[in-house]
């Protein structure tokens, strides 16, 4: 894709992603409480674990999908969005 598309791409992602944020922060603390109101129970590791399971789980995306050429490539084009996004 050309580099003026991308970043109009991009540009509208970021704006879309700001507008619908706070509905998404609600709909979460909305179902956090909900299931904790219905005996449910969350849990957090460990600041140390966390890093570490993160850590773990980063490469597999890229793992899966190695072994086909257009899941690789797709997850190749979000992973860069996600980069550029960051």
């Amino acid at each position: 894709m050309p580099a003026d598309l991308r970043q109009i791409i991009d540009r509208d992602a970021a704006s879309e992603a700001a507008a619908i944020d706070p509905q998404t922060i609600e709909i979460n603390e909305r179902t956090r409480r909900e299931w904790v109101e219905g005996g449910g129970e969350l849990l957090s590791l460990p600041a140390e674990e966390q890093s570490a399971m993160l850590g773990m789980l980063a490469s597999v995306g890229e793992e899966v999908s190695r072994a086909k050429p257009q899941l690789s490539a797709a997850y190749q084009v979000v992973t860069a969005a996600a980069q550029r996004a960051r």
